[in-house]
């Protein structure tokens, strides 16, 4: 092939990198997702995501105690990971299209490959699909997917799903989470959603409130970029949440949104909000749900996190930690083990008897493993590190990585699963447009050209690599 149609091809793929990947492909453009429902050979259909939980199924002794053990690197596809090949064609699609949701209208088309997802299975699939990346993906706090669908074709031969479009639910003028002059009532009050703000209303407003939870974010990390291990990380972030949240019922919301940028919300706020950080920082981490139980009678849904620790995994309830007079954190849920005991409870119940873990988010009971959790609260012991890489949360670096610590990277692994291939090229090119933040390690790894930045030439460096038209970097 001749150098200039290689570049051709290149700038080519390059360009379709940043709407597929793999064996995805868009199809119609059209703006109406039902129209044209009836099509030659195929009978359409609809899916809707449902929120209603299950706590009936759950009790304390179905705990999940699996030794599951899922490698990957930053864990931020710990649900993803879990899914079967159809929920996780969905999943898949969803997180690589996701830029196209900011306006809260448009949709995404797909072509699903021949015997993929079954007709009679699409209905489970996008819930369970959603459910695992509404867990891996706080940061996606716009989209109420309640109010979003799957639409699909199927083949009446066979009843395979050749089509689908993911769309807003026809009742809804868009798919974001309430608006200002929608509530609910709580306790015989009116409340409403970001506390009668309204955030977010169409692409450029979204993409302000977006840069607004990234600017706290780095705050937050500021704090710690000199922390020297993981748990001085890990109580650097946690005390500054602590800090700068508030629990407030009557300004009842569960997302990042609220906690990091307004300052209050209940407790799947503050899990968001942790997770999200602490996955910036380089500390693997888990979003839990369940119910919490204060005392032997009284309970409520409950959400709080799982923190890996020089290798074992521990319970965190920042929720729990925040002392509502603004003083000191408490310590009794932070790196807790499953039979360390909680002074500040009625009874002193062990972590495992007051946070009643379930193994599932949603409707579809879609049963997820967790890692073996350790039985004893985490011991830190100050002893002599050397410092850590800090991890950057910009999409491009201003300086060199720190050369305290060898290099691990791999050039051009920028997705750090040991391999260099479509995906990689499709972060660095969404590092290079500004489009994607990447860590410092994976910052590294993309900067194939050496001049200490991700720009577009790495991006094309790599898809050659990944095309074999190049050996190495």
């Amino acid at each position: 092939m001749k150098s200039g149609c290689r570049k051709h091809m290149l700038a080519y793929l390059l360009s379709i990198l940043m709407v597929c990947s793999g064996i995805l492909f868009p199809v119609s453009t059209s703006t109406e997702a039902a129209k044209g429902e009836q099509r030659g050979g195929l009978y359409y259909g609809i899916a809707y995501y449902s929120e209603e939980r299950e706590a009936s199924q759950s009790s304390l002794n179905s705990r999940p105690g699996s030794s599951i053990q899922i490698a990957l690197p930053s864990g931020k596809e710990y649900f993803g990971s879990q899914l079967d090949s159809d929920a996780k064609f969905i999943y898949d699609v969803f997180r690589d299209q996701l830029t196209k949701t900011y306006d809260g209208k448009s949709e995404i088309h797909v072509t699903v490959p021949k015997g993929l997802i079954n007709g009679n299975k699409v209905n489970y699939c996008f819930q369970y699909a959603i459910d695992a990346f509404r867990a891996d993906y706080p940061e996606v706090f716009w989209i109420d997917f309640s109010k979003m669908t799957l639409q699909y074709w199927c083949s009446r031969d066979d009843n395979s799903v050749e089509e689908a479009i993911f769309a807003k639910n026809s009742r809804y003028a868009d798919y974001y989470v309430e608006k200002a002059a929608d509530s609910f009532v709580l306790n015989g009050k009116p409340v409403y959603y970001f506390g009668g703000e309204q955030p977010f209303y169409d692409a450029s407003s979204t993409k302000q409130a977006i840069q607004r939870v990234e600017n706290r974010v780095n705050a937050c990390l500021k704090t710690v970029e000199n922390c020297s291990s993981d748990y001085e990380k890990i109580k650097g972030i946690h005390d500054w949440l602590a800090a700068n949240i508030s629990y407030d019922y009557n300004h009842f919301d569960q997302s990042l949104y609220a906690a990091l940028v307004q300052g209050s919300a209940v407790c799947a706020g503050y899990v968001s909000a942790f997770d999200y950080i602490a996955k910036k920082a380089g500390i693997e981490t888990i979003q839990v749900s369940g119910v919490g139980h204060s005392t032997s009678t009284q309970s409520e849904n409950h959400a709080w996190n799982l923190v890996k620790v020089d290798g074992t995994w521990y319970e965190l309830d920042l929720t729990w930690n925040d002392p509502k007079n603004g003083t000191e954190p408490y310590r009794d849920f932070f790196l807790v083990g499953t039979e360390t005991k909680a002074s500040v409870l009625k009874g002193n119940l062990t972590f495992a008897a007051s946070h009643e873990m379930h193994s599932y988010f949603t409707s579809a009971a879609y049963s997820f493993a967790f890692p073996a959790i350790s039985k004893t609260a985490y011991v830190y012991s100050e002893k002599t590190q050397e410092p850590a890489v800090s991890q950057s949360p910009g999409p491009v670096a201003s300086e060199p990585v720190s050369s305290v610590q060898p290099s691990k990277v791999k050039k051009g692994d920028v997705n750090m699963d040991n391999a260099v291939d479509l995906r990689d090229a499709q972060l660095a090119l969404k590092s290079a447009l500004n489009l994607q933040a990447l860590s410092a390690q994976q910052i590294e790894a993309a900067d194939v050209n050496g001049d200490k930045k991700v720009t577009l030439q790495d991006a094309q460096l790599i898809l050659k690599v990944a095309l074999n038209l190049m050996n190495g970097f």
